[in-house]
């Protein structure tokens, strides 16, 4: 936005590694979803 699109494609970068590690994790441990 505010000419820092370096922060705000890193910031998207971090944000599609979180999710796609939480989307193996949950993948990964999905059967024991009554632990949550």
């Amino acid at each position: 936005m505010n000419g820092l699109h370096e922060e705000s494609d890193t910031e998207q970068q971090t944000r599609d590694l979180y999710l796609t590690n939480i989307l193996s994790h949950n993948k990964r441990y999905d059967h024991n979803d009554d632990i949550w």
